[in-house]
């Protein structure tokens, strides 16, 4: 049916697919939806491949089945999986398991990466030195004032899991080694971005800050330019193309296929 960066699907492929979803409770499946929830699958797979040189390995695959045995809150949906792929075990792991480990691996590596952060690490670095040379915080771009609660509220939804909020690090690590007025000196990052801090003030209820916070890459943006550039999708299926084409003209991988 196709191939991604010469990883090739058949129709078999789109088959287990489709009953797939029919485990889950979703009988009006099409082939279109089945090829694109497999596309999108083997989109991941090759780009964590391709860019951080990452796949998981038949033991790794071994090991998240037995834990997926172990863990599922669903076993009759699991039970009606395997048995889409019977004796196909491998199949099984490839199409079913893999993504498991795929999906969460390539967002880490994607958070943790400095390569595709270096514009942003190279621009928070820059204003850092300004700042240390006697520049104002308030005269960058991303400059903002902030507040921070020393008591923080763990959200309802999550009260009977977490009924204590965790630690914030941005208070354990660095305000409450701050007096006010002073900027940390070293750059802080989070999943969201890189920040530099100063502490303003502070009352018995909350830290006051203000500092410069850089953004980093968006996952979703980079992904879609990631797989333009570097990988290949081939559809051999015309027809079934054609469909997609015509059904989800707005589906971002399609200015990908190759003609």
């Amino acid at each position: 049916v196709g191939k991604v960066s010469g990883k090739k699907f058949y129709l078999n492929t789109l088959n287990s697919q489709l009953k797939i979803e029919n485990c889950y409770g979703d009988d009006k499946t099409t082939a279109e939806i089945a090829l694109i929830k497999t596309v999108n699958q083997f989109l991941e797979s090759a780009v964590l491949k391709s860019a951080f040189n990452l796949e998981p390995s038949l033991s790794d695959l071994k090991e998240k089945s037995t834990i997926i045995d172990r863990d599922t809150k669903a076993p009759e949906i699991l039970n009606c999986v395997k048995k889409v792929f019977g004796e196909d075990v491998d199949s099984y792991l490839q199409l079913y398991v893999a993504p498991t480990l795929i999906n969460p691996k390539l967002h880490n590596q994607f958070s943790v990466s400095l390569k595709i952060n270096e514009e942003e690490i190279k621009k928070i670095t820059e204003i850092r030195d300004f700042i240390e040379q006697g520049k104002k915080l308030e005269d960058f771009e991303g400059y903002k004032k902030f507040e921070i609660s020393k008591n923080p509220e763990t959200p309802e939804a999550l009260q009977k899991f977490f009924p204590e909020a965790p630690a914030n690090p941005l208070i354990e690590k660095v305000l409450k080694n701050l007096r006010p007025g002073e900027t940390w000196p070293d750059i802080i990052e989070d999943d969201n971005g890189f920040r530099i801090v100063r502490l303003l003030s502070e009352d018995e209820n909350k830290y006051y800050c203000d500092g410069v916070f850089i953004p980093k890459k968006q996952f979703d943006p980079w992904f879609q330019d990631y797989v333009k550039n570097n990988i290949k999708i081939e559809i051999k299926d015309e027809q079934l193309l054609s469909q997609i084409r015509q059904d989800y003209p707005t589906l971002w991988w399609l200015e990908a296929v190759e003609a």
